[in-house]
């Protein structure tokens, strides 16, 4: 045991190598700096109701001395400039979910993350990841991006989750060859013409197409092991291409958005077929 190190309205001891304090917003980080040994850092909000978003922006420059440091979270933080980490050769994993940050060309530098979560953030450019050649799973889910391009060579990338972005061309991802999870609805994406060429697609047991501006679903035959699919808030023109996918047991709509007559053909095709209307 060592010295008593008071962050975050809790005491940990100076030699600890996890901290974790929950809806809290620390205004001083300085008192981290002297522990020494931190590997992990989990400075969340759990709490629905509270609001970080007042007051200044915090300083993260006392983390700087952490040169073990692992695991950063700072979910919900009042954080908007991460320059200050640029040093921290060991960060693996970095989670800015609902941060204020919108500036990347810092992470440029973190070569060393594995996962990177960006989710919620005002984020426009992820030009800077393409220097993270060791990155596997990347958040930018709810922020205004709307180029992947940045990716086409992080050939390790594994996971990507995209939803409500803005993203509309699918391409660079074709050079991924580990990629297996990708979310995409709620998106700009408007066909299925190259998502369909994506192994993830083609493995896939549950396609959500949710909230994208894709009206036709040729290509949809891709998708061999999908068993449900998601069309909420979409003008598909035709439903029949469903018919390719030998596995679908579920499909998930809104009200009245098929016409009967297709349902009925859906239904022959499919006898034990589940169609869940909203």
């Amino acid at each position: 045991m060592g010295r008593t190190i008071f962050f975050g309205d809790r005491n940990f001891d100076i030699f600890d190598t996890v901290v974790r304090v929950a809806n809290v917003v620390p205004s001083d980080y300085s008192p981290l700096a002297e522990m020494k040994n931190l590997r992990e850092l989990y400075i969340i909000q759990s709490d629905p109701h509270g609001s970080l978003y007042a007051g200044a922006d915090t300083d993260l420059s006392p983390l700087a001395t952490l040169q073990y440091l692992e695991v950063l979270v700072l979910q919900e933080q009042p954080v908007a400039d991460i320059s200050a980490l640029q040093g921290i050769e060991t960060l693996k994993r970095l989670d800015l979910r609902e941060t204020r940050v919108r500036d990347t060309a810092a992470l440029s530098d973190f070569t060393s993350l594995e996962e990177l979560v960006l989710r919620n953030t005002a984020v426009t450019d992820i030009k800077p990841i393409a220097a993270l050649s060791n990155l596997k799973k990347l958040d930018i889910a709810y922020t205004a991006v709307t180029d992947l391009s940045a990716l086409s060579n992080l050939t390790r990338l594994q996971s990507l989750l995209a939803e409500g972005s803005q993203i509309s061309d699918v391409t660079p991802l074709l050079t991924l060859p580990r990629l297996t999870h990708f979310t995409f609805h709620e998106t700009r994406l408007s066909s299925l013409c190259v998502i369909s060429q994506l192994k993830c697609f083609q493995t896939a047991e549950i396609l959500d197409l949710s909230g994208t501006e894709v009206d036709l679903l040729y290509g949809i035959s891709e998708a061999e092991a999908v068993k449900e699919v998601r069309l909420y808030n979409m003008k598909v023109l035709s439903f029949l291409p469903l018919l390719s996918l030998s596995k679908l047991g579920v499909l998930r709509i809104n009200t009245h958005q098929i016409p009967v007559w297709q349902v009925n053909i859906l239904m022959q095709h499919f006898p034990d077929l589940r169609i869940f209307e909203y």
